[in-house]
């Protein structure tokens, strides 16, 4: 999931991956304030080989998605820079150490931060896919990513 600021707090949306009623993943936009739905991109995929999770907004412009572009993590391994309408090849960057990457946030420097549910740690990317770091690890103490369970 994906907390976008609009130009007025109205306007903040929550982004997250869905399927939608037709069975197609997708990216959908739902206003903070009251839940509408605001915009929906679909991915065009069904298969559950090619699972979709986190996504991170860069931008969008209108209710039907037509400039939306994202990042998400897709299969677990990679981050894949996206577009609706897919009017580009996507980019991809492998995720280091972990064959289960779920949510993926990016700072305004460009650097990558992604939720690693393999190993309960985030993991530090650079703007290129470089490892930085990773911090965290499994444990049930306030601060630990498995914390509670």
């Amino acid at each position: 999931m994906d907390y976008i600021v609009g130009t007025e707090p109205s306007l903040d949306l929550l982004s997250f991956i869905n399927v939608n009623s037709n069975g197609i993943m997708v990216v959908t936009g739902a206003r903070a304030n009251d839940a509408m739905r605001w915009y929906e991109g679909g991915l065009g995929l069904s298969a559950p080989s090619a699972a979709w999770f986190g996504c991170h907004v860069e931008r969008y412009a209108c209710d039907d998605g037509a400039t939306l572009v994202f990042w998400t993590t897709r299969d677990g391994t990679t981050l894949e820079l996206q577009t609706w309408p897919f009017d580009r090849p996507p980019r991809q960057l492998p995720i280091p150490g972990t064959n289960a990457a779920r949510g993926v946030t990016r700072t305004p420097r460009g650097d990558f931060y992604i939720a690693d549910d393999q190993n309960d740690r985030v993991i530090h990317l650079s703007p290129t896919g470089a490892l930085i770091d990773s911090f965290a690890a499994p444990g049930t103490s306030p601060g630990d990513l498995s914390y509670g369970e």
